[in-house]
C-alpha cells in the first residue's frame, strides 16, 4: 500500500513505547545477500525486530532494531524498542521489567528472520549487547496525546501539554504557535458564513479531529516554507519541532468525516474565501514562523489555504521519515494521536528516565515499590498529555 494510506480511528486506549540507542551492536548472517539490494530493503529492516524478548507479544515486550551504518542489513549499532505498552501502573512496571530483563545476562541475545526476495531469504541475528550504567539522554517515548489537550480552547492547558513534549524553548513556543493557529483556524470556520458554519454543532470528537488536521496541515506548511527551522523541502530532520507527530491528519484518518463525508472541506476551498481565515492565523501571538509559511504558501497555491487541510500524509512521519503514519484512537469519546518525544530536555523523557532507572532489575508484577514509580510515572505524564 502507499505510505500515504489513511483509515478512520480506531478505538482502543492510548499506548506508550520506547527506543534507547547505545545498547551494542547487531549482526546479520543471511543465506543470500541479495536482498540487501533491493529498493526498499531499508525501510523495511531498519523497523524489523531481529531480536525478540521472551515476553514479545501484542502490548508486551522488547526488540531490537538496526540503526544505520556503513555496512547497514549486516552489521549496525543496535536500538532497544519497546512495543507500545498500555499506560497502567501494570503495563508500565511490565514494560521497565522487559528493558532490563532483555539487557540483563539472561536476556534473549539471538533471533531469526524470514523475507520473500524472489524465493526465501533468511536471516540469523545475534546482538553483541550492552548494558548501560542507566537510560539517559539516548531514549525516545513515542506516546498516546489526548487532542483534547494538546488543541484545548484553555491556553494554559494547551501549551502546558506541547511544553511536556517538547523541551527546547525555541521550538516549543513554534509548536505552540501552530497549535494556537490551529484551533483558531476551526473556530474561524465555525464562524456565521464561514465554510463549516452549517456543521458547527458537530460532536467533540469531530472538532477535535478537525483540529488536529488543522494542526498537521499547518506544520506541513512550516515545515516545507518557512527557513527559520533551517531549511526547505525535502530536507527537514524529523526533529525539526522537537517532536514527530505521527498520527494520521486527513479528515477520515482524524475521524472528521462522518458517514455521509460532509466535511469534505478541500472540496469547499476553490468556493470559499479564506482570506479571514488566513488574517485570523497572522493574527496568532508569536508566530514569526507562521506567518512567513503562511504568507509564501498562499502565495504559491492562490490564496487557497484551505485546499491543504485534510489531506493524507501530511504527518512528519510520512512527509519527513517516509514511512506510514500511526492511527489515531478514540477513547471515552476523545480523540488520541500519536507523538514522539525526541529530545533528551522533554518532560516525558525525563520522566521515564527517573521510572526506568528507580530499579534497574525486573521485580515482581506485584512488587509495591515497582508499582509505586510507575503509578508515580503515570500521574506525573496524565494530566498534561489527556490521559484517561
Amino acid at each position: 500500500m502507499p505510505i500515504d494510506t489513511e483509515a478512520a480511528p480506531l478505538a482502543g486506549h492510548p499506548l506508550i513505547g520506547i527506543e534507547v540507542e547505545g545498547v551494542g551492536t547487531i549482526s546479520s548472517q543471511w543465506n543470500n545477500e541479495d536482498i540487501i539490494q533491493a529498493a526498499n530493503f531499508h525501510d523495511v529492516f531498519k523497523r524489523t525486530p531481529l531480536v525478540r524478548s521472551r515476553s514479545y507479544a501484542n502490548f508486551r515486550g522488547v526488540y531490537i532494531t538496526p540503526e544505520d551504518s556503513d555496512n547497514f542489513g549486516k552489521s549496525s549499532p543496535a536500538e532497544l524498542v519497546s512495543k507500545p505498552h498500555r499506560i497502567n501502573d501494570l503495563n508500565l512496571l511490565r514494560l521497565r521489567n522487559s528493558v532490563w530483563k532483555a539487557l540483563g545476562p539472561r536476556g534473549v541475545r539471538t533471533g531469526q528472520n524470514t523475507f520473500n526476495y524472489g524465493g526465501t531469504r533468511t536471516t540469523d541475528n545475534r546482538w553483541g549487547k550492552f548494558r548501560p550504567s542507566s537510560i539517559g539522554g539516548s531514549l525516545q517515548t513515542t506516546v498516546g496525546v489526548g487532542v483534547h489537550r494538546l488543541l484545548s480552547n484553555n491556553t494554559n492547558r494547551r501549551e502546558n501539554c506541547i511544553k511536556m513534549l517538547v523541551g527546547d524553548r525555541r521550538k516549543q513556543r513554534i509548536v505552540i504557535a501552530i497549535a494556537e493557529a490551529a484551533v483558531t483556524a476551526q473556530q474561524e470556520l465555525f464562524a456565521a458564513g464561514a465554510a463549516l458554519w452549517h456543521h458547527r454543532n458537530i460532536p467533540q470528537i469531530q472538532v477535535e479531529g478537525l483540529r488536529l488536521s488543522l494542526f498537521l496541515a499547518f506544520i506541513n506548511v512550516v515545515l516545507t516554507h518557512s527557513n527559520r527551522l533551517g531549511g526547505g523541502g525535502s530536507g527537514w530532520a524529523k526533529d525539526a519541532l522537537g517532536a514527530n507527530f505521527k498520527g494520521y491528519s486527513s479528515f477520515i484518518g482524524t475521524g472528521t468525516n462522518n458517514s455521509d463525508g460532509i466535511l469534505k472541506l478541500g472540496a469547499r476551498a476553490m468556493t470559499y474565501n479564506d482570506s479571514d481565515l488566513v488574517g485570523r492565523i497572522r493574527a496568532v501571538r508569536g508566530n514569526g514562523t507562521i506567518t512567513q509559511a503562511i504568507n509564501d504558501h498562499v502565495n504559491n497555491t492562490n490564496n487557497q489555504l484551505l485546499s491543504l487541510i485534510g489531506q493524507r500524509g501530511l504527518s512528519i512521519q510520512t512527509t519527513v521519515e517516509q514511512w506510514n503514519a500511526i492511527p489515531n484512537i478514540t477513547h471515552n469519546g476523545h480523540l488520541y494521536t500519536v507523538v514522539e518525544c525526541r529530545e533528551k530536555t522533554s518532560k516525558v523523557n525525563i520522566n521515564m528516565c527517573t521510572f526506568l532507572n528507580a530499579e534497574k532489575k525486573d521485580v515482581l508484577e506485584t512488587s509495591r515499590s515497582g508499582l509505586s514509580h510507575a503509578r508515580t510515572f503515570r500521574t506525573t505524564i496524565r494530566n498534561h498529555l489527556g490521559h484517561p
